[in-house]
């Protein structure tokens, strides 16, 4: 069997029926590969954001974390390559939770440690995470 070198899908029996079959299968095989890269960039970019928001929760909880914090949401918005933490409403974290998480329970763990939503612009939430507090100052 030979595969499409282009889009990996498409298989033929030999070398001659893949030629003739090009022509028809040009436009597709075109699609399917800018759908594939276009997915390889979002993943990279997914990766890349929560790297980011990674490197940004242990800055802020790398000394441990103050107990009036504790139970305390947050907001963790990217602007440019930084993220940038600061507070969030319980009405705005109860209306983001339910977006994202419709059928989850609020989490007990909440109350020992920090909640942080996090946002890749202004408007979007991407997910939401609870960091539990190994030092409590």
């Amino acid at each position: 069997m030979f595969k499409c070198q282009g889009c990996k899908l498409a298989t033929y029996c030999c070398r001659a029926h893949q030629r003739t079959h090009w022509h028809a299968h040009k436009i597709a095989c075109k699609d399917m590969q800018a759908e594939w890269q276009s997915a390889k960039n979002d993943m990279k970019k997914g990766v890349n954001l929560m790297k980011n928001f990674a490197r940004a929760i242990r800055l802020y909880v790398k000394d441990g974390i103050p107990s009036r914090e504790l139970g305390r949401v947050f907001r963790a918005t990217k602007q440019g390559t930084n993220f940038h933490i600061h507070g969030l409403s319980e009405k705005e974290y109860a209306t983001t939770r339910k977006a994202l998480m419709p059928s989850e329970e609020v989490n007990e763990r909440r109350n020992r440690g920090l909640t942080f939503v996090i946002f890749s612009t202004l408007t979007t939430a991407h997910g939401i995470t609870y960091v539990e507090a190994s030092r409590v100052l």
